[in-house]
């Protein structure tokens, strides 16, 4: 069943479709609204990528599991992925696969030790291809410009990037190791926490002192971007991670401290203003209405995982 939002814009109603795929829907002024709903879905397509959406769970030892991952690599390499190698050495020899972290459209996030410090980092592998060697270019740039005017050195809620490099032909950012993101001790909360018999929930959400402590790292770090002049333009769950790791597996960390990461999509303001920003579930009407945007949208967002927590 087709279930069809009516937004009214001004003095006109729109009609738009809740899910794809879209047909051709005019509004009252004759502008068609496929293009936007396509771009709508290859953001959502991606959001689903880097959630890991795309990956279907087989049964150990099963051959569809071995034929699944065989056409996975070659996919991965197609793609241009550095294929995760432990021990593989990095930048002469200075970082050293440890394990994987994460996995994006962008490419990998892998943890590797830092052998000048003896310290674990998360390094951003990107594919290896000039479109996104460029945008991995484009944030360390902002992060570096961002990072040279923060109030104070250490424990502002930004993530550091510490240096970039090239190396078996990927752009790689190092970064400090964090902790779990909110979407992922989100999702474990729920998954570990009993419901108890009256059937209240609360349990398995944040509390509104923990709620209350991310939005407070959240809003700082938005005060400084905009008053720089720059837009996050993609605040999600995933995107703001515990500076802290926790002490065992499925624990939340000890420290409720929280910092925002990805600037991939960061935008200055006498920047190009692209139509389409945000994950669709944390997405303005403004945008999606293409009536333009601005720092707004990052409030809007911010608006949704705080109530989404």
């Amino acid at each position: 069943m087709r279930i069809w939002w009516i937004v009214a814009a001004g003095a006109k109603n729109y009609i738009l479709p809740s899910c794809g795929p879209y047909p051709l829907v005019r509004t009252h002024d004759g502008v068609s609204w496929r293009t936007m709903c396509r771009d709508d879905d290859r953001k959502r397509a991606r959001t689903d990528d880097d959630r890991g959406g795309h990956h279907r769970k087989q049964r150990a030892g099963s051959c569809s599991s071995a034929t699944s991952g065989d056409s996975e690599e070659r996919q991965e390499r197609s793609e241009r992925h550095y294929m995760l190698r432990v021990g593989d050495e990095f930048d002469g020899g200075r970082y050293r696969v440890v394990s994987q972290l994460g996995k994006g459209t962008f490419g990998r996030v892998v943890e590797m030790v830092d052998t000048a410090t003896g310290r674990p980092v998360a390094v951003k592998v990107v594919r290896a291809i000039d479109k996104y060697a460029r945008e991995a270019e484009i944030e360390c740039e902002i992060l570096q410009r961002v990072l040279s005017s923060l109030p104070r050195a250490d424990g502002f809620p930004i993530v550091t990037l510490h240096r970039s490099f090239e190396c078996r032909g990927h752009y790689c950012l190092v970064f400090d190791k964090l902790g779990p993101s909110l979407y992922h001790a989100l999702k474990a909360r729920k998954r570990t926490e009993s419901v108890p018999r009256d059937g209240d929930p609360r349990g398995r959400y944040f509390t509104l002192r923990q709620i209350a402590h991310f939005a407070r790292c959240c809003f700082e770090a938005l005060s400084h971007l905009h008053a720089s002049r720059l837009t996050h333009t993609d605040l999600k769950p995933e995107n703001i991670l515990f500076v802290e790791p926790p002490a065992r597996a499925g624990e939340l960390p000890a420290s409720d401290d929280v910092t925002l990461i990805d600037f991939g999509g960061a935008t200055w303001a006498a920047d190009h203003h692209s139509s389409v920003v945000c994950t669709r579930q944390y997405r303005p009407p403004e945008v999606t209405l293409g009536l333009g945007w601005g720092h707004e949208v990052d409030c809007w967002a911010m608006g949704c995982i705080l109530v989404e927590l």
